[in-house]
């Protein structure tokens, strides 16, 4: 018979755990670090706190305090979570510090709708990370409702994907208006109109209904999309159409082009092969 596995961190050896963990710590370390539960904690806020242990040419390459941020949103630290509030408040939303603490903010529940509401109404450059933050909370409070309505405003995109996490239905007739609102945008692009599709999928979430004037307005905003994929597709059939040609011996200038246009070669290809295009 197995005997059951003891694990090896302890409360004084978690630090350098997660140092030496680097960028990939396995799930397992997590698991035997939320394990020690409130023992883990005084160490986890103290390596947060850390600021030289943040840097990457630190122990660890810097990652050490990003896992102490999610550790202590796995744990629920509501003494944490001010400080975890203060990060993403100054952190660009491309640096993974940003994630980090929006996935141990939503963790903490009740502890973290005051100070998140609070940053919203400022409409720093991390409101984002704050709406989402209070969408994925799961705490039902119409001051988070109401906030993130009102974020749908500043940020139609963003703000339809909060809602949909958040999940109260009564946002379906905000989001229907501001699809009404929404300018389609008619040039081709491969992420054109990404509002709209953000907007139909919440809708969708919701259960909402899409009346046929916005399900036809929504098909016109997916045509751009369309065109740029159909572009980009036959454009990569023709590079690999004349990477063939390039390969295959050259005809006569007589013959027909093997491109398939049916013309003589010379009339085709010729000029474009000798000159290298």
């Amino acid at each position: 018979m197995k005997r059951p596995r003891t694990s090896l961190i302890t409360a004084e050896n978690l630090r350098d755990a997660l140092i030496r963990a680097g960028g990939a710590p396995p799930p397992s370390l997590f698991d035997e670090i939320q394990a020690l539960g409130e023992a883990a904690l005084p160490v986890l806020r103290s390596m947060v706190a850390d600021e030289d242990l943040s840097l990457e040419e630190s122990p660890g390459a810097g990652f050490a305090p990003l896992h102490a941020i999610r550790l202590l949103g796995r744990l629920r630290d509501a003494i944490s979570v001010p400080v975890i509030v203060a990060l993403l408040r100054e952190a660009d939303a491309s640096e993974i510090v940003f994630s980090e603490a929006i996935f141990a903010l939503a963790e903490m529940g009740e502890a973290a709708v005051e100070p998140c509401l609070e940053e919203l109404a400022r409409r720093g450059h991390s409101a984002g990370g704050f709406a989402e933050v209070l969408g994925k909370l799961g705490v039902r409070d119409e001051r988070v409702f109401e906030a993130l309505v009102a974020f749908l405003d500043d940020d139609v995109e963003s703000g339809a994907g909060v809602l949909a996490n958040y999940g109260d239905e009564r946002a379906v007739p905000h989001l229907l208006r501001a699809f009404e609102r929404l300018v389609i945008d008619r040039e081709p692009g491969l992420f054109a109109n990404q509002t709209a599709i953000e907007l139909q999928s919440a809708i969708d979430d919701l259960g909402g209904e899409t009346p046929p004037a916005l399900a036809e307005k929504f098909k016109r905003a997916m045509h751009p999309r369309t065109e740029a994929m159909r572009a980009a597709s036959e454009k990569a059939d023709l590079a690999d159409k004349r990477a063939q040609i390039q390969r295959a011996p050259r005809p006569g200038r007589n013959e027909r082009c093997p491109c398939g246009s049916g013309k003589k070669y010379k009339k085709c290809h010729l000029g474009e092969d000798e000159r290298g295009v």
